[in-house]
């Protein structure tokens, strides 16, 4: 009689969001589970909060200020050439002028090294908030309160200015105060800036060749002019987030877009290139004929008609008669514009958007509001790591001012239970 034995096969069911497994090789992610412990058993790893295409990250509670932590660990191959803790560490040696704006920045609290299968893998540790705009606006309504917006806008500014003050270029996204799966309590409206990965000093003797910043954030200037990346594709990025941050959806939007793809929402946003970028733009035979029309039988995925930067604003989901006036519209619309010139040399400073009339007439008043709340969709966390839930239970986020205080402080509660 033959002895039949059973095959036990691993088989992977694919998860969306999840970073691909085919990454996890020699030079890419370090393979962490819950309940491993790094730095001398300093950090007890509790939760997964993401991953990027460099790094994934994971919360963790630290055994010595016993509190919570988020470690972000790169990947083997881009940690010996990372320059993002030294520029969180130049950015922690704040001057006066800079205090009252310090804590729109994400702080460096530790950096070490993992050594694993993979390789050296460098691990910075920060405070836990890692939520996107777009993330913490899935759900009805899809938009912040019209105040909340304003002084969520008005210390992406500011934190900008910071930034570009200690001469950092930062090459990245705005992220809210919203640790994924995690609940928290927010006593303000505040934001923190963050992930400086791909952040440089501007006065670095080696060009900064490219960008990877999403595509819908990204400056022409990283198309057709390389040579000129520096402070004002950040201030082309502030502005596509101020945008965001104000209404219901994206300054640019196409489906599954390539880079031509968005050089024509630019045109159809701003108008025409500067003439030598539009001469080298190759594939703009693909949206216009050669008078510059647009071309009716288009093969992309997009309509063939402009929609100006003022349209955008009707479509922005605010109701310009009970929440927007007529003079706010234009006072903000005269700002992005100023921020959103073709030409670097051309476009707003930082600076000059945190003294431009929007800021001084609606953005800084907002930061003295009190008692304002909002609710977010985020994720939870049990007090029991192992009965974590799914990334679909939501979460309220309370955002307001404490009342009768100058500046409130953010209150984050891992722990409780939901």
């Amino acid at each position: 009689m033959t002895e039949e034995r059973s095959v036990h096969k691993n088989v992977f069911h694919w998860h969306e969001f999840v970073e691909f497994l085919e990454r996890y090789h020699v030079g890419g992610y370090h393979p962490v589970q819950i309940g491993d412990r790094y730095s001398e058993d300093r950090y007890h790893v509790v939760h997964k909060l993401g991953f990027g295409s460099y790094s994934t990250a994971w919360l963790a509670r630290d055994s010595v200020s016993n509190r919570y932590v988020a470690l972000k660990i790169d990947i083997a191959e881009s940690s010996k050439a990372s320059t993002e803790s030294h520029i969180l560490r130049h950015l922690g040696n704040f001057t006066k002028d800079q205090q009252k704006t310090k804590r729109f920045l994400t702080s460096l609290l530790d950096a070490f090294y993992i050594d694993g299968p993979n390789g050296r893998h460098l691990c910075l540790v920060t405070e836990p908030a890692r939520c996107s705009l777009a993330d913490s606006k899935e759900d009805p309504p899809w938009k912040f309160p019209l105040q909340i917006s304003r002084a969520i806008a008005a210390q992406a500014v500011l934190g900008l200015q910071t930034i570009h003050s200690s001469g950092i270029v930062h090459g990245g996204k705005v992220l809210l105060p919203t640790p994924s799966r995690a609940h928290i309590e927010v006593k303000d409206p505040r934001i923190y800036i963050s992930d400086f990965g791909e952040a440089w000093m501007n006065n670095q003797t080696q060009p900064k060749e490219d960008l990877q910043t999403p595509l819908l954030y990204l400056p022409p200037e990283a198309t057709f002019a390389k040579e000129a990346l520096g402070f004002p594709a950040d201030v082309w990025t502030l502005a596509c987030s101020l945008f965001e941050i104000m209404g219901e959806r994206s300054l640019f939007e196409a489906f599954l877009p390539d880079r031509d793809d968005m050089i024509a929402e630019m045109v159809s946003c701003l108008g025409p290139l500067p003439q030598p970028w539009w001469d080298a733009w190759k594939l703009r035979g693909d949206f216009f004929v050669d008078n510059g029309v647009w071309k009716t039988d288009m093969t992309r995925l997009r309509a063939s008609q402009s929609r100006p930067l003022l349209q955008r604003f009707k479509n922005m989901g605010r109701n310009e008669e009970s929440e927007f006036t007529a003079a706010e519209v234009k006072s903000l619309e005269q700002m992005l514009r100023a921020m959103l010139q073709y030409e670097p040399g051309e476009r707003a400073t930082v600076g000059e958007v945190a003294k431009s009339e929007w800021m001084t007439k609606w953005g800084l008043p907002a930061l003295q509001e009190p008692e304002k709340l909002i609710s977010i969709h985020a994720f939870s966390i049990k007090s029991d790591p192992s009965r974590a839930p799914a990334p679909s239970a939501p979460i309220a986020v309370l955002l307001s001012s404490i009342p009768g205080k100058g500046k409130a402080q953010v209150h984050v509660d891992l722990t409780r239970e939901i």
